[in-house]
């Protein structure tokens, strides 16, 4: 339990949270696609009252924040979180390990699609489906490209263009949407590239791991197929 305890620390690795209490507890949240955090300065509204809450927490000041529909919520001795030790380095960390994550890389099946292994939370940490197809889009590589076909350089700055992105929506708390006006390629199926004026596809792109099946957007013409 962590009644009577104060928070300790509030801390992020990929899109793991890791929230620490005074007592060496720690809650461990994912949110996956499901799940959301709601911060309520009074008394709590009703409009979610029909929905599974995971935890609720108040504190002194009155304030109360409530964790809905997260997949995997737990509660843990704070030095069983080692998250690092089964997932790739983290895009956001200050000290962002390029060196270890061309590795990891280079140790998944270098016949799967580019565009799948930047999901893969085990090679490195942090990448969604929006910044997946507009990393891909901003280093013109077509998310059928197999991962063995491009270079050390390529799949760095590739990263390096994720991480970038993901820096930045983090400092303005703004969504890549909201940063930008509106994505390159990201559900715009249909619409017109804003930089050829081709028409933006989509395709559903299955993996070996069905946790990484995702829609992929992407432009024929700005992301060609490598022959």
């Amino acid at each position: 339990m962590v009644v009577g305890q104060e928070v300790s620390e509030v801390s992020s690795y990929g899109k793991h949270l890791v929230i620490g209490f005074s007592n060496a507890l720690a809650i461990h949240a994912h949110m996956k696609m499901t799940g959301f955090w709601r911060i309520y300065e009074k008394e709590s509204p009703s409009e979610y009252r029909n929905w599974r809450m995971n935890a609720e927490m108040v504190f002194d000041s009155g304030v109360m924040v409530r964790c809905y529909r997260a997949p995997i919520f737990e509660l843990r001795n704070r030095s069983e979180l080692r998250l690092d030790l089964y997932l790739g380095p983290d895009l956001l960390a200050p000290e962002f390990d390029m060196e270890r994550l061309i590795q990891r890389v280079r140790e998944v099946d270098q016949r799967s699609e580019f565009s799948v292994v930047l999901l893969d939370q085990t090679v490195a940490a942090g990448i969604g489906n929006i910044y997946r197809c507009e990393t891909l889009f901003m280093r013109s590589i077509s998310p059928f490209t197999p991962v063995g076909e491009l270079t050390n350089e390529e799949v760095k700055n590739a990263y390096l263009s994720a991480r970038s992105a993901l820096l930045s929506a983090s400092h303005s708390r703004a969504s890549l949407k909201i940063a930008r006006g509106q994505p390159y390629v990201y559900r715009r199926t249909g619409e017109s590239c804003v930089v050829c004026g081709s028409l933006i596809r989509s395709k559903y792109l299955q993996s070996p791991y069905a946790t990484l099946d995702r829609w992929v957007y992407y432009c024929p013409t700005c992301q060609p197929v490598r022959r």
